[in-house]
């Protein structure tokens, strides 16, 4: 298969999710986090179980344009926000790039209580030019070895 430019790319005619699809599943868990919403609480206010919405964030289902939409309104975000027209530049780079092992080191930081706690703080703070100073901070004392 080919895509307009007449490059050669793979179709994903089985239905499998995709790279594209793990990054959309890893915005979801990324947002509901943030929000400091549950996987039940999702659930239930989209419309699906629990284990779908397990399933939806490890991508190994993928979610329905119809089913965005309904996370989309849940979370607070417009629907473009699980697609790359919403990402900045550098993670849209890291996220689209990324291999397994990445993707692993992403969950793994998911499951860090003291990162999902600088996640919720951080999402409250009003100003983006607060966010970028406390990001110029942080990455200031990431140089730092213990």
């Amino acid at each position: 298969m080919s895509n307009i430019k007449g490059e050669k790319i793979s179709a994903n005619l089985k239905g499998r999710a995709t790279s594209f699809d793990l990054v959309i599943a890893k915005r979801l868990k990324m947002r509901r986090l943030a929000v400091g919403l549950t996987q039940a609480h999702l659930g239930e206010a989209a419309g699906v179980s629990i284990q779908q919405i397990q399933k939806y964030e490890r991508g190994l289902n993928r979610i329905s344009c119809g089913k965005i939409n309904d996370f989309a309104i849940v979370l607070g975000v417009p629907a473009s926000y699980f697609f790359r027209d919403e990402l900045s530049d550098d993670e849209a780079n890291f996220l689209y790039s990324a291999t397994e092992k990445q993707l692993v080191s992403i969950d793994k930081a998911l499951s860090d209580e003291e990162f999902l706690s600088f996640m919720r703080d951080f999402n409250r703070i009003p100003s983006r030019e607060l966010k970028k100073l406390v990001l110029s901070i942080v990455r200031i004392l990431a140089k730092f070895d213990d």
